[in-house]
Order: structure tokens, then sequence, then C-alpha cells
């Protein structure tokens, strides 16, 4: 018999979005203990900041890191905090013209 899986999905479809889904192995303890080292994030394509959630972001580079983006007070649309949900790791802002994002996570699949 094969390991149980458990699926946690965020619903925040708009109409008319695909159903293209891209999937990454989480690698670290950054996002712990919304993800942890071996689950799997679920991303929908996107290329652009649309509000606070966790996206996929790379600088072309190097493999995506998953991070929480949030708007920083004050700052207009033009900058967003980069935050891990591992307390550990230090809180960072960029200019959103700076940053690649390619997608936006809509679930975990835990192992």
């Amino acid at each position: 018999m094969g390991e149980v899986i458990q699926f946690q999905s965020k619903r925040d479809r708009t109409p008319g979005d695909d159903e293209i889904v891209h999937t990454h192995v989480v690698r670290g303890d950054s996002m712990e203990p919304t993800a942890r080292h071996g689950d799997v994030w679920v991303y929908r394509p996107a290329d652009r900041f649309t509000g606070p959630g966790v996206y996929a972001l790379t600088d072309g580079l190097s493999y995506p890191v998953f991070k929480r983006l949030g708007p920083v007070p004050g700052a207009g649309s033009t900058r967003v905090a980069i935050l891990s949900d591992n307390p550990a790791y230090e809180r960072r802002e960029a200019d959103l013209a700076g940053l690649q994002i390619l997608g936006r996570v809509v679930g975990v699949i835990a192992r």
C-alpha cells in the first residue's frame, strides 16, 4: 500500500484561469511550517504580484525559490516584503521590477 498524501488547496481562482499548474519539491526549511523539506508546492503560472501570498520566484540562473510576498506599508505598489514562514529567516524587501515571478502557490502536497 502506498503512502497517504494530504493536499491542501487554496481557492483563489478567478474566472478565466486556465487549468495549468506546476509542481516543485520543497528544499530546505525556510517555509516551515507551511511546507517542509520533501513536500511539493503546487503553483499556477503568473508573472506579477496580485496580492499577499506565496509565490515562486527566480533570478533566472537557479531553481525557483518560494517565498511569501506582501505589501510594504508606505511604499505604494512598487516594493514588496519577502518573507519566510520560518522565523529563523530575516524579512527582506525588493522592488517588484527586480523580481521575476513564475507563479502563485495554490496548494501544498505534504509527504
